[in-house]
């Protein structure tokens, strides 16, 4: 049972960086320290109380070293094997109004509804929105790209997934000329689907 309380300690503790990542855009500079460092003692005392003091010495020691030298690394090495993103579209608030506009005038709208906590909608992100040919598709001059933000609780945004009949973060739909109502795209994105409702949407 002592093994199984380590353990469980470590998801917790993976659960709490985790979140605490999450976090960091409204932490501000001062908040993000504060609370790296309280992560740090807890983890100091827990390593302390489970492992002993010379260990928990050794292992904060060693972590640090490793977190170190693993930065430094990354950073050497990055531009080696990271895929370079393309910066975010210039997204439009969502507005049901402006959707409605948009097609009007011939144009077609690709809706995003997403949230920071949401790991789904990150992988969506890195790997289908900001990547060729979706980016390029979505950033031309006859698209609106739109984005509802549900990080935190919006009634607008809720009311939106509701009328879709979805009650959970990503929603993506593309709207147009030739599809006035929307097609809505699976949760999980890829280019194909992306592209393929996009050309869809285009023709009336």
């Amino acid at each position: 049972m002592n093994h199984v309380k380590r353990v469980f300690a470590l998801l917790l503790v993976a659960t709490t960086v985790w979140l605490f990542w999450l976090w960091m855009p409204y932490l501000g500079v001062v908040g993000a320290i504060a609370v790296g460092t309280l992560l740090l003692v807890a983890s100091v005392w827990l390593a302390y109380r489970t492992l002993g003091k010379l260990a928990a010495i050794k292992g904060t020691a060693g972590l640090l070293v490793v977190v170190v030298l693993g930065l430094i690394g990354a950073s050497l090495t990055a531009p080696r094997w990271a895929t370079p993103l393309n910066s975010d579209p210039d997204w439009v608030s969502l507005d049901e109004a402006a959707i409605d506009q948009a097609v009007d005038q011939g144009k077609v709208v690709f809706v995003d509804v997403t949230a920071d906590w949401c790991i789904t909608c990150h992988a969506n992100k890195v790997g289908v929105i900001l990547q060729s040919p979706v980016y390029d598709a979505i950033t031309a001059p006859n698209v609106v790209a739109m984005q509802g933000d549900w990080t935190r609780p919006s009634e607008r945004v809720t009311q939106y997934l509701q009328k879709h009949q979805r009650y959970g973060v990503p929603f993506n739909i593309v709207y147009g000329p030739g599809a006035p109502n929307g097609i809505a795209l699976p949760v999980i994105l890829t280019d194909k689907a992306v592209m393929s409702a996009l050309e869809q949407a285009k023709t009336p």
